[in-house]
């Protein structure tokens, strides 16, 4: 029994859990005229979670003969967190928009 219950907390010890904070996006498009389009990448994550490069992304393309990437340039970062009101002995609440994770 003894040998059971210590095998059971190894194997469970053994696996690794990791979160990015990444709550999801949208990617959307238009065209843009003259055969192009204009790509929309909008991107959704904890405030202190994964960051993303404020210079572009890119947008990996399968199953194209010629286009196996998109680059999106990075146009502005807005906080759509919700305003709070504090209450008497409450913590405060999150700023997503101040800081280095601002």
């Amino acid at each position: 029994m003894f040998r059971k219950i210590l095998f059971t907390i190894c194997f469970l010890a053994a696996f690794q859990a990791h979160a990015s904070h990444v709550m999801g996006g949208e990617i959307t498009w238009k065209c843009g005229g003259n055969g192009g389009y204009i790509f929309e990448l909008v991107f959704y994550r904890d405030c202190n979670g994964a960051e993303i490069n404020t210079v572009s992304e890119n947008l990996r393309v399968w199953n194209h003969p010629s286009l196996t990437n998109i680059v999106v340039n990075f146009i502005s970062r807005t906080d759509i967190s919700p305003t709070c009101t504090t209450v008497a002995g409450a913590p405060q609440p999150l700023d997503c928009g101040s800081g280095s994770n601002g």
